[in-house]
């Protein structure tokens, strides 16, 4: 009977060390990606108030691009190899840490977060992630591959000029949006873009076989950050729009299987630029004139 208490006791003894390290374990895994999560923040806090500050050098702005960039990279290489093990059940993670966890699928290679996009749907269907969070990962994605997004979450800014403007929007997107339940999410992002962006910047919507240009018109060499106004910007023999103030166009064509040029104009001076192709929703093209 002894032996058999000695036995028990020991069998106790090692499940409970086992439960130990597992914990430790643990809250090892979850103290790295949190440190990541910190560095991701605060990094992208310094380079957002780089860039909404038009006195920043442009020489600032490229170096803090590159250390973002660099800082994003070892962020992923710790937190990435750890979702795949909690995705394949081998780890457990609380959710404080997936939603950090998050942050760091947002900011990876379009590879990567279209590979975790199972992941990210998970943590929206658990309430471990909201639905701004979850709306802004759905619009990067369709952003890097090109497409229109849907809850109006992305927009890029030019660097050299500080100007913003939102990407292309699904013309269904209220539609698409009411059959997700996030309806008022798009409205409000709606709400949130006519009040801070000019009229001028408008998101343009688009339907299946329609094709969206733009971009911004600027001065050749050292002078890349001065825009150039008032630029014809024809297609097909028809001037579709000119460049405003900020040198910024935008315009929609009919996807064609045939690609013409797009000329731009100003007095004697013109330049050709041809698309690369209409088989996604946009493209984006920077002329310096």
């Amino acid at each position: 009977m002894k032996k058999l208490i000695a036995a028990v006791s020991l069998i106790g003894s090692s499940i409970a060390i086992t439960k130990a390290q597992t914990m430790e374990n643990t809250m090892n895994l979850e103290k790295l990606i949190m440190k990541a999560y910190h560095a991701d923040q605060e990094n992208r806090t310094i380079v957002e108030k780089l860039l909404l500050d038009k006195s920043t050098p442009q020489d600032s702005l490229k170096k803090y691009a590159l250390q973002l960039k660099k800082s994003d990279m070892m962020n992923q290489k710790v937190v990435l190899p750890i979702l795949d093990k909690y995705i394949a059940s081998e780890v457990k993670l609380s959710d404080s840490s997936l939603n950090a966890a998050y942050y760091i699928v947002q900011h990876a290679s379009k590879e990567d977060q279209e590979k975790y996009s199972n992941f990210v749907g998970k943590l929206y269907k658990n309430q471990v992630i909201n639905k701004n969070e979850y709306t802004r990962f759905i619009d990067r994605v369709l952003i890097r591959n090109h497409k229109a997004q849907v809850y109006l979450k992305q927009a890029h800014m030019d660097t050299d000029i500080k100007d913003i403007y939102p990407f292309p929007l699904k013309a269904n997107a209220k539609e698409i949006a009411k059959n997700n339940n996030l309806l008022e999410e798009l409205e409000k992002e709606i709400d949130i873009k006519a009040k801070s962006f000019p009229a001028e910047y408008a998101p343009v919507f688009v339907v299946d076989d329609e094709f969206v240009v733009f971009g911004h018109i600027k001065k050749k060499e050292e002078q890349s950050n001065v825009p150039v106004s008032d630029v014809e910007i024809s297609y097909g023999g028809k001037v579709l729009t000119k460049s405003n103030k900020n040198g910024f166009y935008s315009f929609k064509i009919i996807k064609s299987a045939t690609i013409g040029d797009i000329l731009f104009t100003k007095g004697s001076i013109f330049m050709n630029k041809k698309l690369d192709s209409m088989d996604k929703d946009w493209q984006m093209i920077d002329v310096l004139f």
